[in-house]
């Protein structure tokens, strides 16, 4: 990651769901339709977005039919195609996000069931490659990849992580500034210690990752920054 990030910001109608541990119960659908109800904008879109699942007692009929993530992946979907088309769907679809589903899948094994954070880091990367569409140069830049250097790292670590979307990123500049024939090297001879891997940065790529993560906390709605340690 040579370059820094643009400055893209996921609504915060989606980014209550960065915050929850979700499964399919009746327990995790009641804090769904409690936080839809607090939100007034996101109360009267979901209404119309998923009308044919939505009755009259309120969202669990919704949420029996396609579970928290098929809610997620459609409502995140939705403002993708606002983006594109600069009005929300009339009716719910997977069209826009199927790629982001795809970089989620891939990173599954690294993050415990019910968390979203690889999810919409995805969102994000997708964002700002919209905004390199979007931009003065009209030059598309690809973010929402993994390498394969990087994938073969994640594999190192032995736990599943509360925050895998900081570890992907710590790894996603690591490769960048190494290369991809000394990042997998160097990760092993530091036994995965990132403050030794930040160590041999320059000081100039120790400045455009702390740039690019105060940009993708702030991109989620986060104050904190979080660096790991160790993979």
């Amino acid at each position: 990651m040579n370059s820094l990030f643009p400055v893209v910001y996921i609504p915060e109608d989606l980014t209550w769901l960065n915050a929850l541990y979700l499964n399919n119960s009746s327990k995790s659908y009641f804090v769904i339709s409690e936080e839809v109800l607090k939100k007034p904008f996101l109360k009267l879109h979901v209404k119309k977005l998923f009308s044919r699942y939505v009755k009259a007692g309120g969202y669990e009929p919704m949420l029996n039919a396609l579970g928290w993530k098929g809610f997620r992946d459609r409502l995140s979907s939705s403002y993708l195609y606002h983006f594109y088309h600069g009005k929300f769907p009339d009716e719910d679809e997977l069209e826009n996000i199927a790629d982001v589903m795809r970089f989620e899948d891939e990173l599954k094994g690294i993050f415990p069931e019910g968390n979203s954070r690889v999810f919409y880091l995805g969102f994000f990367l997708k964002m700002c490659e919209l905004n390199s569409m979007n931009s003065k140069t009209n030059e598309f830049k690809r973010y929402l990849h993994l390498s394969l250097e990087v994938k073969e790292a994640l594999l190192l670590g032995d736990q599943k992580v509360v925050r895998p979307d900081w570890l992907v990123l710590s790894l996603i500049h690591f490769e960048s500034f190494f290369g991809k024939e000394n990042f997998l090297n160097l990760l092993k001879k530091e036994n995965g210690n990132f403050n030794k891997l930040k160590g041999h940065l320059t000081q100039d790529q120790l400045e455009l990752m702390v740039q690019n993560f105060l940009r993708y906390s702030a991109g989620i709605g986060e104050d904190e920054v979080f660096i790991f340690d160790k993979v």
